[in-house]
Parts: structure tokens; sequence; C-alpha cells
């Protein structure tokens, strides 16, 4: 029994007899069981009281309590409002899971926890890759907010362009935010190995480029509405290299809207070629991959077509797909073989297509585009759900995803409620 005077155990000097069993043990006085509690609970606080030393490691109870750090274990380590945690701040956590979230740690809660170039996005608590420029944007500055095949393009990649009061005509010392180049072509000029994203900048338009340099893509990016005014040049010529063109419009001009020649590869994504006289975009003997694309009003003086000719060398890109061609003169789309296209919206045009082969796509069908939005769907158009339902880009003429139903619509916009 426990001695409450010495704290101790000692012999019983008398007590019951104990039988043999598991009822003898109902047959220990309350009396004694009590006391034995109380000098158990007086030597454990006594202990703790004098030596608190003594007891660093003990775990908190059944209900996670814990006055200070020590007494959790190492897997919750912290003591928040006398409860175990793993974090209550960031400071608490480490890679690969840096940031505190509801005292528990998580790959990250902003974008700046997430430092893998290929993942710089933070959404749900786990870094991912990029899928839109705005995404980019929303990273700590500077940055110029361009998202590039799940990544986002650094500043020291990156070549500013923009017609504006102090803008630098020629020279190293241009290309910067605070003193862009006015004119592409001379952002063109200074492309290195390191430095291959060009950054159009609007809102006044600039004057047309030619690209025909080698080695990996050169990317053209246009923000704040980037227009490109070709006057009585191309808008935009390719003859080698390959050349990726993005959220760009040529408009206006007495030549061709864009030109791809002698092997060189043109992509273009979410752009707008319209009302130039020689056509919108003119591709011989160079390959192609353009996509969510507009081409609308062009004359096509000088040539055959009026929205777009393709002719590819065989093994080039030979992609053309979700584009609206609508309202050019002559031939809306002239293949030079019969290319498969697909997803496409052609209506208004002297011919709408020949040649190419078309499927999931609306030929010759008005589209009922938004008055107040060119070249924007209604509700209501013919062209909703009418692409293809597993091949057509990951977005649409705005950045916007695709698809909203359960197949893309066709054309370059796709309906948003």
């Amino acid at each position: 029994m426990c001695d409450l005077r010495q704290f101790r155990c000692v012999a019983m000097d008398a007590g019951p007899v104990v039988e043999a069993g598991q009822d003898a043990l109902t047959d220990v006085p309350a009396t004694v069981d009590s006391r034995a509690d109380a000098a158990t609970d007086q030597v454990a606080d006594r202990t703790a009281d004098a030596r608190p030393d003594l007891l660093p490691d003990r775990a908190p109870d059944a209900a996670g309590s814990c006055g200070t750090n020590v007494e959790c274990p190492t897997t919750a380590k912290q003591c928040v409002a006398n409860r175990c945690v793993e974090c209550a701040a960031d400071e608490h956590c480490a890679r690969p899971r840096p940031a505190c979230n509801a005292n528990a740690c998580v790959e990250c809660t902003r974008n700046d926890h997430c430092t893998d170039p290929g993942k710089p996005i933070c959404a749900n608590r786990v870094c991912r890759p990029c899928g839109s420029d705005a995404e980019c944007a929303a990273r700590p500055a500077p940055n110029p907010g361009i998202c590039l095949a799940g990544r986002c393009a650094e500043e020291t990649e990156t070549i500013y362009v923009q017609n504006r009061s102090g803008c630098a005509l020629r020279g190293a010392a241009g290309g910067s935010p605070a003193a862009p180049y006015c004119e592409p072509q001379a952002g063109l000029d200074v492309v290195t190995a390191i430095r291959r994203v060009l950054l159009l900048r609007g809102p006044n338009s600039m004057p047309p480029f030619a690209y025909n340099l080698g080695g990996p893509p050169v990317v053209v990016v246009g923000q704040a509405n980037a227009r490109i005014n070709p006057g009585a040049l191309v808008g935009i010529r390719v003859s080698a290299g390959e050349l990726i063109i993005r959220s760009v419009t040529v408009s206006a001009g007495d030549s061709a809207g864009v030109i791809a020649e002698n092997g060189a590869v043109l992509r273009m994504n979410r752009c707008v070629v319209e009302n130039n006289r020689g056509g919108g975009v003119y591709v011989n003997g160079a390959g192609f991959d353009i996509t969510s694309t507009v081409l609308a009003g062009n004359q096509g003086e000088g040539f055959d077509f009026g929205g777009a000719s393709l002719l590819a060398p065989g093994g080039a890109p030979q992609r053309f797909m979700n584009n609206t061609v609508v309202d050019n003169k002559k031939f809306g789309l002239l293949c030079g073989q019969a290319y498969a296209v697909k997803g496409l919206l052609l209506n208004g045009n002297g011919v709408d297509i020949f040649t190419c082969v078309a499927t999931s796509s609306k030929v010759g069908v008005g589209p009922m585009f938004d008055p107040a939005r060119p070249y924007h769907l209604l509700k209501d158009s013919p062209c909703h759900d009418q692409g293809d339902a597993t091949d057509f880009p990951s977005d649409d003429i705005d950045g916007e995803p695709r698809p909203r139903g359960m197949r893309s619509d066709c054309g370059a916009d796709e309906f948003q409620e």
C-alpha cells in the first residue's frame, strides 16, 4: 500500500484475506483504493512542480492537450492553444512542404512558395504548371506575365516592345519595361540564345516585321491589344526557323497579313488577321500550326485566296484547328493538299473551303456572333458543342479553357456562360 506520510510503497500490516481468482480484487476496501489513487496523484503533482525537467517527453493526454512544445511529439511539435499541431506559421515548416495551412505543413499557399520553374502556380495548396498568362501575371513582380508551355517566362529572357513616348529605336540598351523598343524588328535584331521572347504591348499599333533566324523557336506574345498595322508591306513574314505568335492582331494592310515560306515553321494561337487587302495567312512551303485564330474580311488582291492558303512540305507541322474563317473574298480556306482540318467555323466567304477535308466543323451556317463582341458566339449559336470531343486546343481566343460542354465549340471562341 502507499504510505501517504512517506510517499512510498510499504507492506500492509493487516487486511482482508485475498482469495485466488479474479474476484479477489473486488475484496479490497474502497477506502484503500481511493487512498492509493490520491497518493499517486499527489506524487505526480509534487514531482512535476519540483522537477519539471524530469518529464520533458511526456506525451499529451488523450485529448491532445499540452502546455509547452516539449510535450508534443516530433510529428506535431508545436503547442498551440493547448493542442499539439504540426505548425503555427511558415517558419515551422520546411521543403518540400514549406507553407503552413490550418496548422499543417503543405506544399504552398502562395505562388512564391512554388520555386520549381515547371510548376509556378499554387492551386489547392499544390504547385502546378501555369495554364494562362493571367496566372503568371499574378506571381510576384517583376515578371512579363507570359505562360510558356506550363512555365512562366522570366524577365531575363524577355524583350519588351511598345510604341510609346520614350521607347528606344535601336541598340542594346532597349528592350526593358522602362525602355521598350518602339518596333518589333528592333527587338528581333537583338534576339540571343537566352532572350527569345518578344513581348508586344499596345494599345498603339506597330509597324510590320520579318523573321528569318535559326536556333530555338522565338515566341512573340501580344498584350493590351497589341496590333500590327502593315501598311504597304507584309505584316509578319517568316522565311526561316520557327516563330510562335500569340494574341497579336494584324490588320488593315495593303499586302498579305502573314506569310510563311522557305521551310520555316509558323505557329499561331489566339490571333486575329483581318481586313488585309492581300489576304490573311499565306503558307507556301512552310509548316503551319494555327489554332483559335480569326481570319476575317481579308480581300486577297493578287492572290487566289482571302482567308488562308496552306501548302506545307512533307514532315512539317500541318494543323489548322478551331479557327474562325468568315467574310473573306475568294476562298476562305484553300489547301494545296487534302489536309485534315477540324473544329472550324467557315461562313460568308466567296468559297468557304477548297481541297481541305474538314471534320467536326460548321461550314456555311450563320454563326450568331455577339454584336457587342466581334467573333464571339451567342448562347444560341449553332456552333455550340459541334467541335471534336477529344481533339481541340486547350484554350480559345481569349485564353479561356476548352471545352465548356461535352464537346468543344467550332471556331476560335468557346462560349462562356
